[in-house]
């Protein structure tokens, strides 16, 4: 009778005799495993680094992984992206130790010169603590977003391990790097969209008043070669202070909107109406029942 066909027997170089593994002797077998995959994302980060596409004649990096490899481009930039997290975390290679003869004053000068250096990379990057780096995708994946801030990565990374051990899963960096990432927020990028819309236009137009108050302060042209302000022709200064009282009419009512206290009887957005009750009395945050119209529409708050 055949012996029933068992899962991998059809692999080439598989042995009947290999006896499982032991709890230790998978462990190592595994941690082994995590190094080399840690290894090859180092590599493939100096892979891109140093251009090794380039020097074999693909046009791009994308190409040159799926065409060595046949790794799609997301999955390679996913690759290179891990690289690149791993060398962050990872503490700096040694600085290479030069040989002087006993006594050479050389000797002397090339360790201050390297504790210089040091001194300066320190400042710039601070020192890695001694916790192992990511071996999983699912983690540097969610630190991603960290990417651009070395300390705030390594600081993240850090809380991640000391909170859930060396190995934590994707959410469990994920909540760390989220909460983070709202740290590190300047105080408009927590504004809700109409508030950084209005932030981002008061910026802009605080740039273009100054641009303003020096093109028409006098002191600062020469009238001969630059001209003045009687030389512009009737149909262009119609025009500008057509421009200035529409830009005034704008500043005038941003300011009263902004300098007024919130009116809290408010309009229903659905039928306009003021069919809407406050049932709380916090002025400023204010909450408001369903509107008498029944409408969906979401509740203005209107200012005096």
């Amino acid at each position: 009778m055949p012996r029933k066909r068992t899962t991998g027997d059809h692999l080439q170089g598989v042995r009947d005799d290999q006896p499982p593994f032991t709890k230790a002797e998978a462990r190592r077998f595994t941690d082994s495993i995590r190094a080399d995959v840690q290894a090859l994302w180092e590599k493939v980060h100096e892979a891109h680094e140093r251009k090794a596409w380039a020097a074999l004649g693909y046009d791009s990096f994308a190409v040159y992984m799926h065409e060595e490899f046949g790794v799609a481009k997301a999955q390679a930039y996913r690759l290179l992206d891990a690289g690149s997290i791993v060398r962050e975390l990872s503490p700096p290679p040694p600085l290479p130790r030069i040989e002087y003869p006993i006594g050479d004053w050389r000797a002397e000068a090339a360790e201050r010169e390297k504790q210089r250096k040091m001194e300066e990379v320190t400042d710039v990057f601070p020192p890695v603590a001694s916790v192992p780096p990511p071996t999983r995708l699912a983690q540097t994946r969610e630190l991603r977003p960290l990417l651009w801030s070395r300390k705030a990565m390594l600081h993240a990374w850090q809380e991640v391990v000391e909170r859930h051990g060396p190995d934590p899963t994707g959410p469990q960096v994920r909540r760390v790097v989220r909460a983070r990432v709202e740290e590190l927020k300047r105080p408009e990028e927590k504004l809700p969209h109409r508030l950084r819309e209005l932030d981002r236009c008061l910026s802009g137009m605080d740039l273009r008043a100054s641009e303003l108050t020096a093109i028409l302060d006098d002191e600062g042209w020469v009238p001969v070669e630059d001209g003045t302000l009687f030389d512009a022709p009737p149909e262009m200064r119609d025009r500008w202070i057509t421009a200035a009282e529409s830009v005034n009419g704008a500043i005038v009512e941003a300011l009263r909107r902004l300098r007024s206290d919130i009116d809290i009887s408010v309009v229903c957005a659905t039928c306009h109406g003021a069919g809407v009750v406050p049932i709380n009395d916090d002025p400023d945050h204010p909450v408001f029942t369903i509107c008498t119209c029944g409408g969906s529409g979401r509740v203005r708050a209107e200012r005096e």
